[in-house]
């Protein structure tokens, strides 16, 4: 549980995530097939990067924010309630990924 205090409000919330957040350590190699720019909308894109061993996701307008792996497919953001599914193709890159946040799925195509 979390409280937080914006504006005079108080604000209570909680972990909705029935799955521990673990984050495994995964290759290089494994990270660059989910390199790349995924629009999610048609003003929307989400661009996947890499720094080292680090990967980060930067939506449109926003700050790139790190995200760490669940799985090979399954990534999550630590600063916010949201994770990350890629769908690999066999062998290959990633062609597709689905955010995941606020109860809803939206997919992005990989550009």
């Amino acid at each position: 549980k979390m409280v937080m205090l914006q504006g005079g409000t108080e604000q209570t919330t909680v972990r909705t995530s029935k799955t521990p957040r673990i984050a495994i350590t995964l290759p290089t190699s494994n990270l660059d097939r989910l390199v790349g720019q995924y629009s999610l909308s048609s003003n929307t894109d989400i661009t996947i990067s890499r720094q080292d061993d680090k990967l980060f996701a930067q939506i449109s307008g926003q700050a790139a924010l790190e995200i760490l792996a669940r799985s090979t497919t399954r990534f999550y953001y630590t600063a916010v309630e949201a994770e990350l599914e890629f769908e690999l193709a066999e062998n290959g890159p990633a062609t597709k990924l689905t955010l995941h946040q606020g109860g809803g799925a939206t997919v992005g195509r990989k550009r």
